[in-house]
């Protein structure tokens, strides 16, 4: 359980960075405003039926998206996993969690996930503008922030000692697909700690802003460069029917 409230809290920190990520000319709310959102399991067909299927599909807002399902990953099996993702995503009001996908035998440790923000509206805008905007916009003061206030809120609210180490964590460019926030966090808190490699693809789907973790906690698991890679494969694998 330790290492699914690291998760938690490290998505607090993710999405408080990018609740500041706003293209003002668009006058467009929080692209991820903080905590993630209690719809978890807002999904298309029930998760065991997904399990077996090779496409994963979510909907939101009256659209349908769909992906092909990353080889060699799972939904959260059984009674703990599925509570505590449902937990993880009730933690946030303001965005949708869409679909919760982990490494098979490797629950909490190498995930994916795909995102909304719930009050961001249409956006009618190529892709890669929407990218361009929203990657000029993203600073290193971003990072800093997030991490001293989800320190401070989580010895407020849960009286735990929480130590994040953004070490070289932060913007790391865009492209016509994705605009990137990527790198290693330390994660310690009552006596446990933790290492992960992450790489977060804000991106555009139809008209919807979508946002793509790629999360590896493995000490030889794989390079930043490649979990960036991969956010971007998936980004670019989800469809709108």
């Amino acid at each position: 359980m330790e290492g699914a409230l690291h998760q938690i809290e490290l998505f607090h920190v993710l999405n408080r960075q990018s609740n500041r990520i706003i293209p003002i000319k668009f006058a467009l709310p929080a692209l991820l405003s903080p905590i993630f959102a209690a719809c978890c399991l807002t999904l298309a067909t029930p998760l065991a039926a997904q399990d077996a299927a090779e496409t994963v599909e979510f909907s939101w807002a009256g659209e349908t998206f769909s992906m092909p399902k990353p080889k060699g990953y799972c939904f959260p099996q059984g009674e703990q996993q599925i509570a505590e993702s449902e937990a993880f995503a009730a933690s946030d009001p303001d965005n949708a969690l869409l679909t919760d996908l982990h490494l098979c035998g490797a629950y909490s440790v190498v995930s994916i996930h795909v995102a909304t923000p719930r009050n961001t509206p249409a956006i009618n805008l190529p892709r890669s503008e929407l990218t361009r905007l929203v990657g000029q916009q993203v600073s290193d003061a971003m990072v800093n922030e997030a991490f001293d206030e989800v320190e401070e809120e989580v010895a407020e609210n849960d009286g735990r000692d929480l130590n994040m180490d953004s070490r070289d964590f932060g913007p790391a460019g865009y492209d016509e697909d994705c605009a990137y926030i990527a790198g290693a966090v330390d994660i310690a808190s009552d006596g446990t700690s933790q290492t992960k490699r992450m790489s977060i693809c804000m991106t555009l789907v139809g008209t919807r802003l979508l946002a793509v973790y790629v999360i590896d906690g493995r000490s030889d698991g794989e390079s930043v460069e490649a979990l960036r890679a991969r956010s971007r494969a998936v980004a670019r694998s989800i469809s709108l029917q």
